[in-house]
């Protein structure tokens, strides 16, 4: 059970850690914004969520309830959440 757990945690850094890079370089490319700071801290948020997707999905994926539509009302919430953040400041 514990290195169940120490795996779902590495696998959310290791994701978060790749999503937010990735964030970041794109929207540095696509805006051109010369505030690093705001840049980083949406990919941050962005990329934390990612991981939280990623990671609900591998949970419920070992319990054996993942099916698509549970994965699409995943999506769904994470992105709610994410317009929630979004509309917030």
């Amino acid at each position: 059970m514990v290195t169940v757990i120490l795996y779902l945690v590495s696998v959310f850094f290791f994701v978060m850690g790749v999503a937010s890079i990735i964030g970041f370089v794109i929207r540095r490319w696509w805006n051109h914004n010369e505030v690093l700071f705001e840049n980083v801290k949406i990919s941050l948020r962005q990329g934390f969520l990612i991981a939280g997707f990623v990671d609900a999905l591998l949970i419920m994926r070992a319990f054996r309830v993942l099916n698509w539509i549970d994965g699409i009302i995943l999506a769904i919430t994470f992105i709610l959440i994410e317009m929630y953040f979004k509309t917030r400041g």
